[in-house]
């Protein structure tokens, strides 16, 4: 008995069940899969407004909303991405769950399509080099 099914093997009912079964198939190996994850992390981040960057930067590091912030403790966006580039893996992943979990599917949507957008700009951009 095999213990891995293959591309072919997958056949849903109806056409979506067939493309949501064939789209857990990434394509790739384990470094590649993380890279993609990774980007789609940095497109999140990358796609968000000013005010949004100091909501999450302030709630992870100093605990505190945003209405809290003194006007002049307020961090620019240089500050925020360079602090962004500087986390790991697993805190990107665990502050962008923390941040969209409780949205509805409604809020997720734009934010959703926005990384998709992203995601595709910056994988065309590698193949060009």
């Amino acid at each position: 008995m095999a213990k891995y099914r293959n591309a072919e093997s997958y056949h849903g009912r109806t056409d979506q069940a067939k493309e949501n079964q064939r789209g857990n198939l990434v394509p790739g190996g384990p470094w590649q899969k993380r890279r993609t994850r990774e980007l789609r992390l940095n497109c999140w981040w990358e796609s968000a407004d000013l005010e949004s960057k100091r909501f999450v930067y302030e709630g992870h590091i100093n605990k505190r909303d945003i209405k809290d912030v003194p006007g002049g403790e307020l961090k620019d966006e240089k500050f925020l991405d360079a602090w962004w580039g500087e986390l790991g893996f697993e805190d990107k992943k665990y502050l962008y769950w923390a941040i969209m979990s409780p949205l509805s599917k409604k809020e997720k949507a734009p934010i959703l399509k926005n990384i998709q957008e992203c995601l595709k700009e910056k994988e065309l951009n590698n193949y060009v080099k």
